[in-house]
């Protein structure tokens, strides 16, 4: 408990930190100057918005809003592009897997290779790019290279994204898994009996896999949210991230004379980001998980 406890700790100084960063810097007079009483000033805020019964409000702009009116919209959209993209990607790459794991060639090799190492922004500005190149050659819009409003989102360009990735994620996990399973004793008895590669699969090879991608669900959520922060500003995507780094961090320009900038910090609106972030990696991880044993108890 008290291990737990100084860990909880650390982690809130951490955020504090990393929240009111921004506000450490100042520009006057076209130089840059620190504020080490930012934390403390952010911290003073805070206090102050919860005696004034503020605190679920902020300012965007100069207009008012109130979290738990505007962060729930946010929230659903991040939710559901990560989710589409965490569902595709686990067919996809579970499949992919499976169908290259008994006839794994230098080029599917080289294609994985060469995926992994390419950054997810390269990925989709190169996207954006072939679109627009499509588009101007034939006249067809075949994707939105940004989201505009609601009526006009962009989900085809940064889902394919989010799912690429992520593929490539399963697929290096469970290829590597496969070769461990493959040399087991009753998998290579199985195989030495003539059972057909389907039924090795259905019978022999899925319950390990789906026991090993149960273990692997940390790191999967935490690329497609690392994706998240990333493809939201490519994108122009109004989900959680964007609320966060929008409303968090706000520079106001002082003085037109002098060129001071004044950056408010919102912590308020910094930690409702941070939770929405964290409930949704915890909604979608008891999710998969849930559905991960009930695939599990099927094959068994």
């Amino acid at each position: 408990m008290l291990r737990t406890g100084v860990s909880f700790l650390v982690i809130i100084a951490l955020f504090i930190l990393i929240a009111s960063g921004p506000s450490l810097i100042r520009m006057e007079s076209n130089e840059i100057s620190l504020r080490p009483d930012a934390v403390a000033q952010s911290l003073a805020d805070l206090a102050e918005s919860a005696r004034n019964g503020n605190l679920l409000e902020y300012q965007a702009g100069r207009t008012y809003h109130k979290v738990y009116e505007t962060l729930p919209i946010y929230f659903l959209i991040s939710l559901q592009y990560i989710l589409t993209a965490a569902l595709l990607s686990l067919f996809i790459g579970v499949s992919l897997a499976f169908l290259t794991s008994f006839q794994r060639g230098k080029v599917i090799t080289a294609l994985l290779e060469f995926l992994h190492v390419i950054p997810d922004f390269v990925l989709a500005i190169f996207l954006q790019i072939g679109v627009i190149s499509i588009t101007q050659l034939t006249g067809v819009r075949i994707a939105r290279i940004a989201y505009v409003s609601g009526t006009s989102p962009a989900y085809l360009l940064p889902i394919t994204v989010m799912t690429v990735v992520a593929s490539v994620f399963i697929i290096r996990s469970v290829h590597g898994y496969l070769q461990e399973t493959k040399s087991q004793d009753y998998v290579l008895f199985a195989v030495a009996k003539g059972l057909e590669k389907r039924r090795l699969i259905a019978t022999h090879l899925l319950v390990p896999v789906l026991s090993k991608l149960r273990g692997e669900l940390h790191g999967l959520l935490a690329l497609l949210i690392g994706n998240l922060f990333i493809l939201e500003r490519i994108f122009n995507i109004p989900g959680v991230t964007s609320f966060l780094f929008r409303n968090a961090f706000q520079r106001l320009l002082v003085s037109l004379d002098t060129g001071n900038i004044k950056i408010i910090t919102q912590l308020n609106v910094a930690l409702s980001g941070f939770l929405a972030i964290v409930v949704i990696y915890w909604l979608l991880y008891g999710l998969f998980s849930l559905l991960f044993t009930v695939l599990i108890r099927w094959r068994e």
